[in-house]
């Protein structure tokens, strides 16, 4: 029996749970891809953020740090982005002094932190905040106690993606054999074509999850998944034409 025939048979179910296992197999290989990328971020985090910002105490509402103050975090010749931190006693007001001159900024005084985006200030006081220690080992702490809630996060926000580019994919490109078997005398209805690129889409999902889980041809990945889209599409489309040419005698 030709392939056509077989997917012929496929109801808007089967179509369905193509995508929704598409767009979960994508997902995964996303993450796959993504959770060695960002173990390296954090060791870089790790490595460098002590020697870029000082520790920072937080204690009873009121922050400070061991280093000479004003601790300017960016070149103070930089006029367009100001990071400082001054948790001097009785300097907090001027807090708002360091960001008066620059469009963008951040500047952490001792009960406080002022947030500058063009003319909109906004303001976080400390008051209601815990004890705490801001270094690099309390910060990777903190990322790896909600690391599984984050992941979960992302699992969700990629698999709602791929669930409506994997439905456009199906959608837009079931147009492609309809034109082909208009112009070949065998007119092809959308809701078969629809069949025909969602199982044309099954083999190249595989392939993307295989080469992440693989960590190879990375930069390769989107041409090959959308020439073996093709390629599995041309064959389809092909035994359709020769199926239906077959029984009409042509």
């Amino acid at each position: 029996m030709s392939i056509s025939k077989i997917l012929d048979a496929l109801s808007s179910k089967h179509v369905a749970l193509i995508v929704v296992l598409s767009a979960l197999i994508s997902s995964w290989a996303v993450i796959l891809e993504l959770k060695p990328q960002v173990e390296y971020f954090l060791e870089r985090i790790e490595s460098s953020y002590d020697s870029l910002m000082p520790e920072i105490s937080i204690k009873d509402g009121k922050a400070s740090i061991k280093e000479r103050q004003p601790h300017y975090l960016t070149s103070v010749s930089d006029k367009d982005v100001t990071l400082v931190i001054d948790t001097r006693d009785k300097k907090q007001r001027e807090a708002y002094e360091y960001l008066k001159e620059t469009p963008y900024g951040i500047a952490l005084s001792r009960d406080f932190m002022v947030f500058k985006n063009h003319e909109q200030l906004s303001e976080i006081s400390f008051k209601n905040l815990p004890d705490m220690v801001i270094n690099s080992s309390t910060l990777l702490n903190t990322i790896n106690e909600h690391s599984s809630r984050i992941w979960q996060i992302a699992w969700i926000i990629l698999i709602c993606y791929f669930l409506i580019t994997k439905t456009a994919q199906v959608c837009l490109f079931a147009f492609i054999p309809m034109i082909i078997t208009r112009r070949l005398s065998c007119p092809l209805p959308y809701a078969e074509a629809v069949k025909f690129t969602a199982a044309a889409m099954i083999p190249p999902v595989i392939l993307d999850f295989l080469l992440k889980w693989m960590s190879i041809l990375g930069s390769v990945e989107p041409l090959l998944y959308f020439g073996l889209f093709a390629l599995i599409l041309f064959r389809i489309v092909r035994d359709y034409v020769r199926n239906t040419a077959e029984e009409h005698g042509y």
